[in-house]
């Protein structure tokens, strides 16, 4: 069964690759991680809300893996990253 005919030009069968390396993964990798599976609320308004807390979490967890590392010594601050992909 197909989408709209998405995957039957060349064109539709690339942007849909590209969708799948950049959209997809966070969706399952708030699933996973974050354990978020279902709302818990009703109406669009909170499901938006609740939506919006969930993607601050993550962004907030991303940010906190990959902010620069900071060493202190005697006479300066060194300062080096480690970016791990999540």
């Amino acid at each position: 069964m197909q989408v709209n005919g998405a995957s039957s030009t060349i064109a539709g069968r690339a942007a849909y690759a590209v969708r799948q390396q950049t959209l997809e993964p966070v969706f399952g990798i708030i699933k996973s991680m974050l354990g978020f599976r279902q709302f818990s609320l009703r109406g669009l308004r909170k499901v938006t809300g609740e939506w919006n807390l969930v993607c601050l979490a993550w962004n907030v967890k991303r940010m906190a893996i990959l902010r620069p590392k900071v060493l202190w010594h005697e006479n300066c601050v060194c300062i080096y990253s480690e970016s791990p992909v999540i």
